[in-house]
């Protein structure tokens, strides 16, 4: 791994600490696709010129190579994966009865997605990743079958604002935000430095056997449950009234989904890096779910727990963390829900 981070740096692309760890990421998704279980997919969210698509630029490369079976995704839409006539060509043809690589350079048109069509591409997405996908309409069927497929999609903060994504996909994909990089990099990769880089990647790839079937000690099982139920607390979207209070009881997701992925992610990390193997798994849950919901935590771990009956109180911290009362009260009862306070 570090010749290959050499390689980035002689080409003028020299990355930080997070970006290593992104990238080591992209490696251990593209190359556990050929791992039996559930498929991983993940969706890194971060500001723009954060250096996502010069990360994911290799993969435009390889999509060009059948060998690699890497499908690059230029939007997102559910026809391209399954059309609606019988006559037209799809990609759910393609990801029959094969071991595939999605990426998505850009999820930004489903922000502009009418709601019908936005509903329809969850629907699509969620049986893809269970592996099939069909389309019934009139007299017209299709039902393609055995697909599994490893995916990245890259986004922008703006995807967050589409609520009902996380929502609609449930449990199925990682969504999480990659942290802010303050260093400047100066320097800036000209095409041929890009096509020395993208070269660079896919010879790494070419000579890097990873086994699926090492053993993890307790230690490391431990470390990927408690991760896999803390990021489960995180993303928890309770019901709540038109008032922004509770409304329902609170429904905790079995983060088994979650937990199959992490494990895969974490034995491809371990053989690239085993030093920052952790860390990099860290970086994911960090980055998922509610934000306030962390910072409360964090709070109550250091101040002791809140009564969320005393208005007095609950004012002082939602002074303290630059929020609503409101807003205090319903995170603080999701961690209780989740006996984390």
């Amino acid at each position: 791994m570090n010749e290959l981070l050499e390689i980035y740096e002689h080409n003028n692309l020299k990355l930080c600490d997070k970006q290593q760890s992104m990238l080591r990421l992209l490696i251990a998704t593209y190359k556990t696709k050929e791992w039996e279980g559930d498929p991983v997919w993940i969706t890194p969210i971060s500001q723009s010129g954060w250096g996502k698509s010069l990360l994911g630029h290799p993969f435009l490369k390889m999509s060009e190579e059948r060998r690699y079976r890497v499908l690059v995704f230029d939007s997102m839409n559910a026809p391209a994966l399954i059309s609606g006539r019988q006559s037209d060509l799809d990609y759910g043809e393609y990801l029959q009865n094969k071991r595939t690589f999605i990426y998505v350079p850009d999820m930004a048109n489903i922000i502009a997605m009418r709601t019908d069509e936005a509903n329809i591409l969850y629907a699509t997405f969620r049986n893809l990743f269970d592996g099939f996908i069909k389309k019934d309409t009139g007299g017209m069927k299709k039902f393609y079958r055995n697909i599994h497929t490893n995916m990245v999609g890259f986004a922008t903060d703006k995807l967050k604002e589409r609520v009902e994504y996380n929502d609609e996909m449930g449990t199925r994909e990682i969504v999480f935000d990659l942290p802010t990089i303050y260093e400047h990099n100066s320097n800036h990769p000209d095409d041929r430095n890009i096509a020395n880089i993208d070269d660079a990647f896919m010879d790494y790839i070419d000579h890097l056997n990873l086994d699926e079937r090492i053993m993890l000690t307790q230690e490391e099982t431990d470390f990927l449950d408690e991760i896999s139920r803390r990021i489960a607390v995180w993303r928890c979207v309770p019901r709540v009234d038109i008032h922004g209070y509770i409304k329902d009881n609170i429904k905790m997701e079995v983060p088994t989904r979650v937990c199959n992925q992490l494990t895969k992610l974490y034995k491809a990390l371990k053989q690239i890096n085993p030093e920052k193997a952790k860390d990099d798994i860290r970086m994911i849950e960090r980055g998922c779910g509610n934000n306030l919901r962390k910072k409360l935590h964090q709070y109550v771990y250091v101040n002791g727990h809140i009564n969320v009956f005393d208005n007095n109180e609950v004012r002082i911290v939602a002074k303290e963390l630059n929020r609503s009362p409101r807003d205090i009260v319903t995170e603080y009862m999701v961690l209780r829900e989740a006996r984390m306070v």
